[in-house]
């Protein structure tokens, strides 16, 4: 970028990172078709995007890397435009399909859902280019998410919170809950429902039908 040229003191280098995380995390996942070229290229294409909260400026020209950038074989300009453009691109691709599907699947359903499921949603993101609406309409419709009823369980930030909503909270949230807000299950915690219910301090009936919360 004419930046990094005009500043070689500062080493400036390339964000790998970023395209990384947009091909790996948000976008194709880990394992798809994609190649160490096609995280640069990314790179490239995102460079000019910042972020500072005394400075709400979210592209800078400056330093844009110049020229033309190819991912996945789609060739790539400069600017704002482009750049969604590459991101529009990556959120209808097949791959970007299966992966959200399967992370929708897996957070609502089950740790390891249904094939069926997870084929169903990829299938209805890829016919409405990726709207997350009627994708949401296809999962809690879908007769696979009622046969797998209570696999899973909210986590305890996730369960504090639906709790106040029930309730009626607001903006009076008890101290003692606003410190449970911030809990989150520690890594190695068991992933079966009882297991992580407990570990969550929330008791289940044997029945299934009653919840005893101990921390709060």
């Amino acid at each position: 970028s004419r930046f990094a040229r005009r500043r070689p003191e500062l080493h400036v280098g390339l964000n790998e990172n970023l395209g990384r995380e947009v091909l790996e995390l948000h976008t194709l996942g880990v394992g798809a078709d994609y190649t160490q070229g096609d995280v640069r290229e990314l790179a490239k294409v995102l460079t000019g995007l910042t972020y500072n909260p005394r400075d709400h400026r979210r592209f800078r020209p400056q330093v844009v890397e110049p020229g033309a950038e190819t991912v996945l074989g789609v060739s790539y300009g400069d600017g704002l435009p482009e750049i969604a453009r590459a991101l529009d691109d990556l959120a209808v691709h097949p791959a970007t399909a299966r992966h959200l599907a399967r992370k929708l699947a897996t957070h609502f359903a089950a740790d390891d859902p249904p094939e069926a499921l997870v084929a169903d949603l990829a299938a209805v993101w890829t016919d409405s280019g990726g709207d997350l609406r009627a994708v949401s309409a296809a999962l809690v419709t879908h007769p696979d998410l009622a046969a797998t009823f209570r696999q899973k369980a909210r986590q305890p930030f996730d369960f504090v919170v639906a709790g106040l909503r029930a309730l009626g909270v607001k903006d009076d949230v008890p101290d003692r809950a606003d410190h449970y807000l911030c809990l989150s299950l520690p890594e190695g915690a068991p992933r079966d429902l009882a297991a992580r219910l407990g570990a969550a301090g929330v008791h289940v009936s044997q029945r299934g039908d009653r919840l005893r919360v101990t921390q709060i």
